[in-house]
């Protein structure tokens, strides 16, 4: 009887990123799409930067394990953060500066504390729609410039600038 190689499951989102399943089997996911919170996040961010150069600014359902810094950052023509998972509790998504090329989307999004847009440029669609939030999250558009107004959809629930203690 010949030997079959024992091929690697993939991981569920496999189409997002053409990765196997890292970690537990039994989650069926990648270390990008993965909850763990041990999950390393040197790690995460090699693997992030072999994403982008091969399926460029997919990045639905990721999960973000630190602090995202996407500080004026570029993204083309699309940028799809649909149903993705940002940082721990007291982690900053900080897109500050970032410049969105095309459409971007953003729907389904969990901001588990900051998202920073400050000064942030969307030249095409951006759609946040259903976005939630941890219970002390802020979401800061000052400073944000959206230059086609073609379609912006941003409904997030109210929140204040500052943290209560």
């Amino acid at each position: 009887m010949a030997n079959k190689e024992h091929a690697s499951a993939q991981c569920k989102y496999y189409s997002i990123c053409g990765r196997d399943v890292e970690g537990n089997p039994a989650d069926g996911l990648c270390i990008l799409h993965s909850t763990d919170s041990t999950k390393g996040a040197y790690a995460f961010a090699e693997a992030l930067a072999t994403h982008r150069e091969h399926h460029g600014d997919r990045f639905r359902a990721f999960v973000f394990p630190e602090e995202d810094d996407f500080f004026r950052a570029s993204f083309g023509e699309m940028a799809d953060f649909s149903s993705t998972t940002f940082g721990e509790r007291y982690k900053i998504a900080d897109f500050s500066g970032a410049r969105f090329s095309g459409a971007t989307n953003f729907s389904r999004a969990r901001f588990n504390w900051m998202a920073d847009f400050h000064e942030a440029v969307f030249s095409g669609r951006a759609l946040f729609a259903g976005s939630s939030r941890g219970t002390e999250v802020e979401y800061i558009f000052a400073d944000t410039r959206v230059i086609s107004r073609r379609w912006l959809s941003v409904r997030l629930m109210p929140c204040s600038f500052w943290r209560q203690t």
